[in-house]
């Protein structure tokens, strides 16, 4: 019973793990529209290596680039970056974001938005 428990926990890992990072992602998301962010925008540190995360964001703000950082903390080109805003150094040091297709995801956009305000 109790390998039976373990296996079914194991299976919920990874679905538990894709909420979380597109409820990150939803959360980014509004941020970024109540800073009125705009160009692109670079994702660093461990969310720029989470797929979920950076693909559910980059679908929220389309059609915005995100981009993820090749950097392991970020830190170093994001104080670069802030001091000039060179477009080499942010193309070479991250890679574009696919939007993943989630049916619904724009609804269910405004549909949250609209209760969290």
């Amino acid at each position: 019973m109790i390998g039976a428990r373990r296996a079914k926990a194991c299976e919920l890992v990874e679905p538990r793990a894709a909420l979380g990072s597109l409820y990150g992602a939803r959360v980014t998301d509004h941020c970024l529209d109540l800073l009125g962010a705009q160009g692109d925008v670079i994702v660093e540190g461990p969310f720029a290596r989470n797929a979920a995360f950076c693909s559910g964001l980059a679908a929220l703000r389309a059609p915005q680039p995100v981009r993820a950082s090749r950097d392991v903390t970020g830190t170093a080109s994001g104080a670069a970056l802030l001091a000039r805003w060179p477009a080499a150094l942010v193309e070479n040091d991250t890679e574009q974001c696919a939007a993943i297709s989630i049916p619904g995801l724009a609804a269910h956009r405004e549909r949250w938005r609209a209760h969290a305000c």
